[in-house]
């Protein structure tokens, strides 16, 4: 039924995409269509006159990026209604990134990548909500280690604490932000490589509180035990080859323009290289695309996750990749 409304409320176009004359004269429609998607009602008359005045421009916005775009859609999700303030928690967790020596070539690679998609495989968890707290660094880092811990360590796929990180580490930043390569840096020096699983440190940061750290992590249950730091490349081809050989990836990538982001391949022209602000974790490859996984809930992209075209550096893709040892 949503996905007829939102059809329905697209049905004057010519293409069915969004287009800023479209947005212009059907903004109301669009925005009813948005309210009964996801549930939303507003606390008063003048809060919802402002929000569809939000809406309103993030439609425009979309309607912009839909213009670049060759395969990928873009208009209405469970952003629209958000001020850029309000979005920017969730695309800005990733901050003072280094700047590494480049690595050497670690595989010889075809002239197209083998495709992988490692959710086929059972190793990746379900798509998480890291809420309005920079703490995309900590769910890519736990997202990584889940599936290498699947692939190489214990053989469980056993959700690990975001909670742990967000709280405890010290040389990132809680809600603030901070580095997948640092947190792994953290377990391994501060905890001996052990994860605690998400059953015994849940969640609580969804506000933006980073919280403070449990006295009892000692006591917790271990989920996954990792003993180092991988070294991949900052280069496609490699990162393509040691992903279909080891599994998924953590990866830094420039997010902004993911708020209107709905379905398809994003391309470079949608998305282009800037500093990475947002963590995130590749799963799967293929010649065409990336897929990757976002801590943003299954109610965003294509069930949580999205696609990036490969081979263009899109997004900024190939700044950061790293991934635990066991």
């Amino acid at each position: 039924m949503k996905t007829s409304l939102t059809l329905l409320a697209l049905a004057g176009t010519t293409t069915g995409l969004l287009t800023a004359d479209y947005v212009e004269s059907n903004h109301g429609a669009l925005f009813a269509v948005f309210k009964n998607t996801h549930g939303r009602n507003y606390s008063s008359p003048a809060e919802e006159a402002a929000r569809k005045q939000v809406f309103k421009m993030n439609m425009l916005k979309a309607a912009e990026m839909q213009k670049k775009a060759p395969s990928a859609t873009y208009g209405a999700n469970k952003f629209s209604d958000q001020t850029e303030d309000e979005f920017y928690p969730y695309a800005h967790g990733v901050v003072h990134m280094p700047v590494h020596a480049k690595l050497p070539t670690l595989f010889d690679t075809p002239a197209s990548p083998a495709a992988v998609d490692w959710r086929t495989k059972g190793a990746v968890t379900a798509v998480k909500d890291q809420g309005q707290c920079g703490s995309c660094w900590a769910f890519s880092t736990t997202g990584v280690t889940e599936s290498a811990n699947f692939l190489h360590g214990n053989g469980k796929l056993t959700a690990l604490a975001e909670q742990e990180l967000v709280s405890c580490e010290t040389d990132c930043y809680g809600c603030q932000g901070g580095l997948p390569s640092y947190a792994l840096q953290f377990i391994l020096g501060d905890h001996s490589g052990e994860f605690v699983t998400e059953d015994a440190y849940p969640y609580t940061s969804a506000y933006g509180d980073s919280g403070s750290c449990s006295t009892s992590i000692s006591s917790m249950a271990v989920g996954a035990t990792i003993t180092g730091t991988a070294s991949i490349a900052n280069d496609e081809d490699q990162m393509a080859a040691w992903m279909v050989k080891h599994g998924p990836i953590s990866i830094a990538v420039n997010a902004v323009p993911w708020q209107t982001y709905t379905s398809g391949v994003m391309t470079l022209a949608e998305c282009p290289v800037e500093q990475p602000d947002h963590a995130v974790l590749a799963v799967g490859v293929t010649a065409d695309y990336w897929i990757v996984k976002n801590s943003w809930t299954a109610d965003w992209g294509e069930a949580g996750f999205i696609r990036l075209a490969f081979g263009t550096n899109t997004c900024n893709i190939k700044y950061a990749p790293v991934a635990p040892t066991f």
